[in-house]
């Protein structure tokens, strides 16, 4: 059997460290095993900094990646420096505010690999649910296949 593609999952951040936990979480503990994480810092003043370089000492050798920018730089650039450094063969762009569900890569993956092999992708989406402040849910239309 092929091994599977590793996926390189590219969370930048700016002064987001209350959110950034659960989400972090919710990426390693993902059933996709093949991923390396990488979180760009995008220079926080809220004690991201010191966050993340505690947990890059408690998952020392466990595939992930922690950039911090010497300044502020914005999403597009440290989104283009966390391509810059990945290693995966898929890369998967998300969010310092999302929470990813267990098996969110592993069907990325499946999908990305069934369609593969017939039609050229581009990639492949999730679907995201939106929850407002008063813990109502609200389904945004996604695509699978792009």
């Amino acid at each position: 059997m092929k091994k599977l593609p590793k996926v390189s999952i590219i969370i930048p951040t700016y002064n987001r460290k209350p959110l950034l936990s659960k989400c972090l979480e919710s990426v390693l503990n993902q059933t996709y095993r093949n991923i390396e994480l990488i979180v760009v810092n995008d220079s926080s003043t809220d004690g991201t900094y010191e966050f993340l370089e505690n947990l890059k000492s408690v998952y020392k050798g466990k595939g992930i990646k922690i950039i911090h920018n010497s300044r502020r730089r914005g999403l597009p650039y440290s989104r283009n420096v966390g391509l810059a450094v990945s290693s995966g063969e898929l890369v998967f762009f998300s969010e310092d505010d999302s929470l990813l569900s267990r098996d969110a890569i592993e069907k990325l993956v499946t999908i990305y690999l069934k369609y593969s092999k017939v039609v050229k992708v581009g990639g492949a989406t999730p679907r995201v649910v939106l929850v407002s402040r008063d813990r109502s849910y609200s389904k945004v239309n996604y695509c699978n296949i792009i």
